[in-house]
């Protein structure tokens, strides 16, 4: 069994709290082709329906419901997981040097695009 591809996880959260592709698109740094692509592309990997697409925009269905509650926790994970190997402290612990980190999602996105593309500069 394979598992979830976070970036579809995320793409799918963003989508339904902002209820809207276009709205999304943008905070995800994608067309909204490529996010309506992506949301194709994770309803064929669970074999479900997980949206509704409509003039007002979007809405889960109730699998998507199911699965937004999974998909914010293995994202929370995730980035915990993240901060956790980078040196960041949580509340509680005692404190580290924190590593800085892109202002905007869309750096990061920028740059691993272009580390795929074989751009280094």
């Amino acid at each position: 069994m394979r598992p979830f591809d976070l970036d579809l996880l995320r793409s799918f959260t963003v989508a339904m709290e902002s209820g809207s592709l276009s709205e999304a698109a943008p905070r995800l740094c994608r067309s909204q082709s490529a996010l309506s692509e992506q949301l194709r592309k994770l309803e064929a990997f669970t074999g479900v329906t997980l949206l509704e697409r409509g003039k007002k925009g979007v809405r889960p269905t109730p699998a998507g419901e199911r699965l937004m509650v999974h998909a914010r926790e293995l994202l929370a994970l995730s980035d915990r997981a993240l901060e956790d190997v980078r040196g960041v402290t949580f509340a509680g612990e005692a404190t580290a040097p924190e590593l800085s980190t892109p202002s905007t999602a869309c750096v990061g996105a920028k740059e691993s695009a272009n580390r795929k593309r074989g751009r280094y500069g």
